[in-house]
């Protein structure tokens, strides 16, 4: 065998051993980012694929407990920005983008208010309901 073929079959051997710890586990989801691509994973009775099925940002009851809605990240994510204290929105604008795998999607607002604190910085990674920012709906 080359040293060629000897790399190739431990990059193989490394990928069956990785495989098999993830079907031994409980993991749900995961999210891989480097410098030039990004790989989503789920399992099948985990969250839908983000990039075919997004999920609009809707108010649950505890969120509708007071006038402050934090929004969340609907998945596994990158915040690649979001708005600033003080901007207005209306129920539908968008609030923040994320990228998943390499394609960008909006976070709208399921409200009309006003952003009171952002709990995210662009270019973090984000996970399923992490804060994204929080709004103070208009009244």
């Amino acid at each position: 065998m080359t040293m060629n073929e000897d790399a190739v079959r431990k990059a193989v051997n490394d990928a069956r051993a990785l495989l098999a710890e993830l079907i031994s586990s409980h993991w749900q989801e995961i999210h891989v980012v480097s410098s030039d691509t990004e790989i989503f994973i789920a399992r099948r009775d985990a969250s839908a694929n983000p990039l075919l099925h997004p999920r609009q940002q809707e108010p649950t009851e505890a969120d509708a407990t007071g006038p402050e809605l934090p929004i969340k990240a609907p998945h596994v994510a990158t915040l690649v920005e979001a708005l600033s204290i003080g901007a207005v929105v209306s129920a539908g604008q968008k609030v923040a983008t994320l990228r998943v795998l390499d394609n960008h999607m909006d976070v709208v607002s399921p409200i009309s208010g006003t952003v009171v604190r952002i709990d995210a910085e662009a270019g973090s990674l984000v996970q399923y309901d992490d804060p994204l920012l929080l709004l103070v709906q208009l009244t």
